[in-house]
């Protein structure tokens, strides 16, 4: 192969495969990111559920950089997710706020997984409902391992 046909051949790669795939790999990292905190969300209002249903009140929800408890605001402080509830009567209602969040999201991952089979969706539709099916019953044990 001539020097010639090696440059062409590498400029067809960087014009028409590295584009494409660096697209692909930058919408799933986007995706990934997105139905995370999704998830995430859905986790944290696990957590404010099942502590006011077992009579905790609310104190603190933040949500990565926006603050909705006691107020809403945006703030410069990053975290993933924080709920804050006092008040509990009981060492078990204090456990069952703090299992609250991922038995929601398991309940909503396993939804999620049933609607995936009961119905058609597009390509990234059905992707997207995978992820967000991952996050959910992986939920636990991150919660468990993860600090």
């Amino acid at each position: 192969m001539s020097p010639l046909e090696r440059t062409n051949r590498k400029s067809r790669f960087l014009e028409n495969g590295f584009s494409r795939n660096f697209l692909k790999v930058f919408g799933f990292a986007v995706l990934f990111v997105f139905t995370g905190v999704f998830m995430d969300f859905i986790h944290e209002i696990g957590h404010v559920l099942w502590g006011t249903l077992v009579g905790g009140q609310q104190r603190y929800f933040q949500l990565t950089f926006f603050t909705f408890y006691p107020s809403f605001s945006v703030t410069q402080h990053f975290e993933l997710g924080c709920v804050v509830m006092g008040g509990f009567a009981s060492d078990c209602a204090y456990g069952l706020f703090l299992m609250g969040g991922s038995m929601t999201t398991n309940v909503a991952a396993w939804l999620l997984s049933l609607a995936l089979l009961a119905k058609k969706f597009g390509k990234k539709t059905r992707l997207s409902i995978k992820l967000l099916t991952l996050f959910g019953v992986l939920d636990l044990p991150f919660y468990v391992v993860l600090p």
